[in-house]
Parts: C-alpha cells; structure tokens; sequence
C-alpha cells in the first residue's frame, strides 16, 4: 500500500486540502461552511480511496469524486463573491487537483500494467 507512488499523491492532496479546514478562507460564514465541507469530503475519500488499493477502478472512480469536489471548491471560491481573507487559500484546491491527478495517472499505469502482466500467463 504505502509502496505505490499514488498513496503519497493521495495523502499529499489530503493534507493539503485539509489545510482548508484550519485557514478561514472567506469572511461569509455560510460560504466558508460549504467550503469547508468539501475539503473534508475531499480528505475523507482520498483516506478511504488510500485504501482500496486491492480494487483499483473503484480507486479510480473515487479520485474522479475528489476531482468534482475539488473543482466545486474552486467555483465556490470563485463564484462567492466575497473578499478572499487571505490569497493563499485560493490556489489549495488547484494543488490538491494536482496531486490528484497524479495519482489518477498512477492508477491507470499500475492497472496497465498488471493487465500486461496477465495477459503473459
């Protein structure tokens, strides 16, 4: 588990999108609350997504979840309309998305390849 290059891109996206939880973000308390739900959805699929590695399309699927959450995040922050209390918490979703993506890619090659491998016995 903690072998593959997708768990550290999962727990990575994680702790980043958990700082969302800790740094009030927007001065609108109602957006700041749905704001912080999605990051701990975020969190709390990329630990369950950590361990499914035995089931990799499910893993995939759920990193496509994170992603819908993730750009969510972004459309709230850019779409609320108030003033950001700090200008870092804005590019936590986007880095999040990143590490996300990367381990998305790491999936799918790791799925590639034990497909090969099958297909030689």
């Amino acid at each position: 588990m903690i072998q593959r290059i997708q768990t550290i891109w999962l727990l990575a996206g994680a702790i980043i999108a958990s700082l969302l939880l800790f740094v009030p973000a927007l001065e609108q308390k109602n957006v700041d609350l749905l704001l912080k739900a999605g990051s701990g959805g975020v969190v709390v699929l990329s630990i369950i997504a950590v361990f499914l590695y035995k089931n990799r399309p499910l893993q995939v699927k759920l990193c496509y979840g994170i992603l819908v959450l993730l750009i969510l995040s972004c459309l709230v922050l850019f779409l609320s309309g108030t003033t950001v209390a700090g200008k870092w918490p804005i590019v936590l979703p986007f880095i999040s998305g990143i590490f996300n993506i990367l381990a998305i890619r790491a999936i799918k090659k790791d799925e590639k390849l034990i497909r090969s491998l099958d297909r030689l016995r």
